[in-house]
This record gives C-alpha cells, structure tokens and sequence, in this order.
C-alpha cells in the first residue's frame, strides 16, 4: 500500500452487513489488503487495524530528520542570542557549549515531530475500533492509497447500514 496515512472504519451490527459493505468495496475496486473484516474477538486485530508497514517507518524517519533539523536551526538561532548578548556564558566551554546547545534542541525537536507523526487521531481511532469490538460489533477498517480513494469509500459507506463511520 502507499503511504496515504487516513483509515475510514465503518461499524456494522452485524457480520452479514460488514461482510457485504466489504464485497461491495472490493467490486468498487479497492484491493482486499485495503479493506479489512474485524470481528468480535478477532485474534488479529491489531494487525488489521494498524498494518505493519514500510511507509509508517518511513514518516516517522521523515518526521525524525525533519526535527532535527528544526531543532538544530533553533538551537544555533539561540547560540547566536547568547554570543551577540551572552558571550562570558561560551567562555568556559567554546567548543562543548555550542554543540550541546545545538544537541539538545535538536533531540528535543525530533522526539516532538516523532511524536507529533504518530498523531492522536490514530490512537482515538483505535480506542473507537476497540470499543465497537468489545460491544460486540463488526468493523471494517479502509486503508485508501489516497485522498480520491478515500472519499470514494465515504460515499460507499454511507450506501451501506453503517452504525458508525470514524476517519483518521
């Protein structure tokens, strides 16, 4: 799959509308690895809700190195404040100051963009997936490749006895 990083859940009843919402998906012409069938007691549903794959760890080495970089921009930013306003406080260490000024501000910064790619969104989406399933109902979890993707399976979706939708 591509790296689109949104899920749509739709949740369903009963088994026989979620397995047919699923159907009419794939005849739509979503690919089975897109759209998935998450029971009640499902063992697997971890790995059908959050799919292990290359594009996760690719946004979060993007939004690792994307950090870094913001943050060592902002800490060679406040290294030049301090020598134009501070310089006596570089004295005692001319070489490990900067570096660890610079260091820390862009270890800082990767934490939060790591953080921040994870998104809250994803995590609410699960807890809403979990407690459909503990309920007792059925859910169908859409990987679309992309926006247009995504926005068609919405509109079928809504086609469908859907109990609930979710979107991250």
């Amino acid at each position: 799959m591509k790296d689109y990083e949104h899920k749509l859940v739709a949740v369903y009843a009963d088994e026989r509308g979620a397995k047919a919402a699923r159907q009419e998906l794939l005849e739509k012409g979503f690919a089975s690895d897109q759209v998935r069938y998450v029971g009640p007691g499902d063992p697997e549903y971890d790995s059908k809700v959050h799919p292990r794959s290359r594009p996760v760890a690719v946004s979060f080495i993007k939004a690792g190195i994307v950090g870094h970089i913001v943050g060592g921009l902002i800490g060679a930013a406040v290294l030049g404040l301090i020598w134009m306003y501070r310089p006596d406080m570089l004295e005692a260490v001319p070489v490990i100051g900067p570096l660890m000024i610079i260091g820390y501000s862009a270890y800082i910064a990767a934490l939060i963009w790591v953080f921040g790619a994870f998104r809250a969104r994803q995590m609410e989406l699960a807890a809403n997936v979990s407690s459909a399933l503990a309920q007792g109902m059925h859910v169908l979890v859409i990987h679309p490749q992309s926006a247009s993707q995504a926005h068609r399976g919405e509109e079928l979706i809504e086609e469908t006895p859907v109990r609930k939708e979710y979107r991250s």
